[in-house]
């Protein structure tokens, strides 16, 4: 198979691993929770607040959920994409080195979000990815 051929495997893993990422995201996310009574409260709250968005009016808890699920279908559709330049014969591996430049970027940029708000699962899970993406730019032959 082309894409686990020396030269792509870490971008194949790097590919893999956001799409068992948007998986993890989505579970740990709609896992149920016993939520404290604070939590319930802030919940019924962002309930009723309401944003006036045009024609549309979602409540913050609309708009949480919204961008809850967007980093999922973002992790998801990145994963995909990475999967299918891997397993194309037509794209060089030099090409898949400069792709592999790009997601290092937007890949630490996020690591760097998680760690500066503190919340651990996109911090440790960028960390993760960010290894596979600097193994297949640095490694030789991109493993």
């Amino acid at each position: 198979m082309t894409m686990f051929r020396s030269g792509r495997r870490c971008f194949t893993l790097a590919g893999i691993l956001m799409l068992l990422l948007a998986a993890a995201h989505t579970i740990g996310f709609f896992a149920p929770h016993p939520m404290t009574p604070a939590e319930s409260t802030l919940f019924a709250a962002m309930g009723t607040l309401k944003e006036d968005m045009g024609s549309m009016h979602p409540s913050i808890k609309d708009v949480y959920y919204c961008l809850a699920l967007t980093m999922t279908v973002l992790y998801a559709a990145l994963g995909i994409i990475i999967l299918v330049l891997s397993a194309s014969r037509e794209i060089s591996d030099a090409f898949l080195r400069r792709i592999s430049w790009i997601n290092l970027f937007w890949v630490t940029a996020f690591t760097i979000v998680g760690y500066y708000y503190q919340i651990p699962p996109p911090f440790i899970s960028g960390i993760i990815l960010d290894v596979a993406v600097l193994c297949h730019i640095f490694l030789p032959g991109g493993n």
